[in-house]
């Protein structure tokens, strides 16, 4: 906090330039560090554990983010990071479900039954809803990843965090 205000350092904006966004993936592959993104990506203030795992570790909300760099090219990366909802990974959707007593319910679709939809919460508990309580169930195009999570990251911070997401093995 002390050198980000010394230097007048500034979060990066989510709306980059094309030429901004190849210079940020360029500059994440050679001055990003591994270890410093594995921090943050680890960090309480980022919780991308909580709702991402890596090889098993970690949350079940998300995709799975181990082999993250073998379906994913470094653009897409960057992009999800930026503006979660624009790509929501297929099987990842966040589903609404109203009650016919109105109240609403919102998760992953874990799975269906002949009699409940059970429903992963942002926590990653799986509660059954059961089907004769359901008045609709709705898709959305809005991800459970919120918006903004890296707005407070300075410009190196984000590079170390795509270096490590980039470099997954």
């Amino acid at each position: 906090t002390a050198l980000t205000r010394a230097g007048s350092l500034q979060a990066v904006t989510v709306d980059l330039s094309k030429k901004e966004r190849t210079a940020l993936l360029s500059d994440a592959e050679t001055l990003g560090d591994f270890k410093r993104g594995a921090a943050l990506y680890n960090s309480p203030a980022l919780a991308c554990v909580a709702c991402h795992a890596i090889n098993g570790k970690g949350g079940q909300l998300g995709p799975e983010l181990g082999i993250l760099a073998t379906h994913m090219v470094p653009e897409g990366i960057l992009e999800s990071l930026l503006k979660p909802s624009k790509q929501i990974k297929q099987g990842y959707e966040s589903v609404v479900i109203t009650l016919k007593n109105k109240e609403v319910r919102v998760g992953t679709l874990h799975r269906k039954t002949k009699s409940a939809v059970l429903l992963r919460d942002a926590s990653g508990k799986i509660t059954s809803v059961p089907s004769d309580q359901i008045d609709t169930l709705d898709s959305s195009a809005v991800s459970i990843m919120p918006p903004g999570l890296t707005n407070s990251l300075r410009r190196d911070e984000l590079l170390d965090l795509l270096h490590y997401l980039i470099n997954l093995k």
